[in-house]
């Protein structure tokens, strides 16, 4: 059995490069939204009070869905609407979506999620997110000792022989392309 050579290969791997791209492009072709609004919570109720500023960085999010599949993500840092503390998650189709929120800057306890459903074509729906600031520590943080080295030094070998084992790895499956897909056979001798 003689394999195809790459170059009749091609039509087929850009076919299945495309159904898959249009698939993912399908699954955000809705009109709901889903936007997080998130704002300095000084007095710690969870409500969004006159006097609470936006927050305006440190601030991420990611959308699920239904499945518990990443359908978008984003930071409050690259925001367009950043200066009003605002993510926004725009195009999805009807169902019932999940957002995650983290917070690397304030306390929060852990993420926050939201479960909501979005309709599509209908008005977008808004979840406000409350944080405070975290307090100064007033602890020194633990100084490395000499004992540091002697700790990482295995990591270092295991991950030397990992890079290792995997280059040789690659190596093989490179010969067994050339091999089967890229060597010229020898001509046949008549005899």
């Amino acid at each position: 059995m003689r394999l195809r050579p790459l170059s009749q290969c091609f039509p087929l791997f850009a076919g299945l490069l495309l159904l898959t791209a249009l698939s993912s492009l399908q699954a955000q072709n809705g009109g709901g939204q889903f936007c997080l609004r998130s704002f300095e919570d000084r007095n710690g109720n969870g409500n969004l009070d006159p006097g609470e500023p936006p927050l305006t960085a440190g601030v991420s999010a990611e959308l699920r869905d239904a499945d518990g599949l990443v359908v978008a993500s984003g930071q409050l840092d690259n925001s367009p609407l950043a200066a009003q503390g605002v993510i926004c998650f725009q195009f999805l189709q009807s169902g019932e979506y999940t957002l995650l929120v983290s917070d690397t800057l304030r306390q929060t306890g852990g993420g926050v999620i939201f479960t909501r459903r979005i309709e599509d074509g209908g008005a977008p729906l808004l979840v406000d997110y409350g944080a405070r600031q975290q307090a100064v520590a007033t602890a020194a943080a633990p100084t490395r000792g000499a004992n540091n080295l002697t700790q990482l030094l295995p990591r270092v070998v295991f991950s030397l022989f990992g890079a290792l084992l995997v280059m040789v790895a690659m190596l093989a499956v490179g010969a067994l392309i050339w091999f089967f897909a890229l060597r010229r056979p020898a001509p046949l001798r008549n005899r």
